[in-house]
């Protein structure tokens, strides 16, 4: 019997490593949620900024993408918008981590169609039970 990394559903899984895209331009968050995910098994694609991530997405085509909305040049929804749009018909998951954490903030996440969201701080707990 193969076993398979938690932090996806079975759906996602294939016989290689789950596949993260992380994206964030701050690397100690970078940092941290690889650490995370790495722990759980899975494979973390960084990108420190949006053009990074759509470079990503036509090369390895990840299983979700964890994405911070406050960066320099295009943010986190205008960047789930187009990974969205790229992933086509495919089930393509995004969430969406920040410090903003009114209720605008969340409703603007998911009209870019975010499939979640998580304010920071947040506790590696509370991420990988979101991403499973």
């Amino acid at each position: 019997m193969s076993t398979y990394p938690e932090c996806l559903p079975e759906s996602l899984i294939q016989e290689e490593k789950a596949s993260i895209l992380v994206v964030d331009d701050l690397e100690a968050h970078l940092e941290l949620v690889e650490a995370i995910f790495e722990k759980e098994g899975c494979h973390v694609l960084i990108a420190h900024n949006a053009n990074e991530a759509l470079q990503f997405i036509e090369k390895f085509s990840p299983d979700l993408a964890i994405l911070d909305v406050m960066m320099p040049g295009m943010n986190g929804y205008d960047l789930c918008k187009k990974l969205k749009e790229k992933s086509g018909a495919r089930f393509f998951p995004v969430i969406l981590v920040t410090s903003l954490a009114e209720l605008g903030d969340k409703i603007a996440g998911i009209e870019a169609g975010a499939d979640d969201f998580i304010t920071k701080p947040f506790k590696s707990i509370e991420l990988t039970t979101k991403v499973r």
